[in-house]
C-alpha cells in the first residue's frame, strides 16, 4: 500500500491491520504527516488497529528520538499519531549505520506474562529478537493510567536513558482500537544458530532460520487439516 492510496483510497473499511515496517521514520512524516496520519488516527480511534516495527513504532509515538547528539544520523521531533504517548528513543544498543548490518543485535526480550493471561497459549519467558536501529518506549510504566502495557522489555544494559522501566514492545489502547509498537523485530526470532562468532546476527542464518520454522508451521497445518478431514469422513 503506497502512501497516495492511504491518503486518497477508501482502504480503512476492510483493513483489519495497519502495518508500518521498518526503514526510516522520516519519509512517514514527509507522505503522511496532515491528511494521510488524520485517516490512520481515525481508522484506529474507531476500532482499527495498528502495528508498527521499528521505524513504525519511532512513527507512532508522541515524540521521536534518535541518536541525539550525533550531527549526522540525529532525528528528533514531534510526530502526529501519538500512539504511545511518551518518547520512543534509540537506539537502544550501540554501532547502528545507515544500509549495513554491522549493529545488529539479538536483544533478549522478557516476555510480560500478565497482558496474556486470556490467551491460554504458550509463551517463552524470554526470547532474542532481531535489533539494527530500534528504540526503547522511554518511562512505558508511567502511561499505564492513559492505555499503555508493556508486552515485552530488553533485559540488557541500553545505550540510552529509557527513564522508568526498559519497554521494548508496548501496546496502546487508543479510542476504541488498538495500537502495538516495537522497538525490535519481534517476527525476526532469532536463536543460537543464528549468532556469528562475536554474538552479532547472521542475516542468512536468520533467513534460513525462519525459513525452517515456516516449513515447520506448513507441516504441522497440514498435519492438523489431514486429521481433521479423516475425522470428518468417519
Amino acid at each position: 500500500m503506497t502512501g497516495d492510496v492511504l491518503i486518497k483510497e477508501p482502504w480503512a473499511p476492510t483493513c483489519a491491520l495497519l502495518v508500518l515496517p521498518g526503514g526510516a521514520d522520516l519519509p512517514y512524516c514527509r507522505t503522511l504527516n496532515g491528511e494521510g496520519n488524520r485517516r490512520i488516527r481515525a481508522f484506529v480511534n474507531s476500532g482499527g488497529a495498528y502495528l508498527g516495527l521499528c521505524a513504525g513504532g519511532y512513527y507512532g509515538s508522541r515524540r521521536c528520538e534518535f541518536e541525539l547528539g550525533d550531527s549526522e544520523m540525529e532525528v528528533s521531533g514531534d510526530r502526529e499519531l501519538e500512539f504511545y504517548p511518551g518518547i520512543c528513543r534509540g537506539t537502544a544498543f550501540p554501532g547502528f549505520e545507515y544500509n549495513t548490518e554491522s549493529g545488529t543485535h539479538a536483544a533478549e526480550l522478557k516476555v510480560e506474562r500478565a497482558p496474556f493471561a486470556s490467551t491460554g497459549g504458550m509463551l517463552p519467558e524470554v526470547f532474542k529478537a532481531y535489533v539494527n536501529g530500534g528504540s526503547v518506549f522511554v518511562d512505558a510504566p508511567k502511561y499505564q493510567a492513559r492505555g499503555v502495557e508493556i508486552l515485552a522489555s530488553y533485559t540488557e544494559a541500553l545505550g540510552v536513558d529509557a527513564g522508568e522501566g526498559s519497554a521494548a514492545v508496548v501496546y496502546c489502547k487508543v479510542g476504541e482500537g488498538k495500537a502495538i509498537l516495537t522497538g525490535p523485530h519481534p517476527e525476526w526470532v532469532c536463536c543460537e544458530s543464528c549468532l556469528d562468532s562475536r554474538g552479532l546476527i547472521s542475516i542468512l542464518q536468520v533467513c534460513c532460520c525462519q525459513s525452517a520454522q515456516a516449513r515447520q508451521v506448513d507441516e504441522a497445518r497440514s498435519l492438523r487439516g489431514a486429521v481433521k478431514g479423516r475425522q470428518s469422513s468417519r
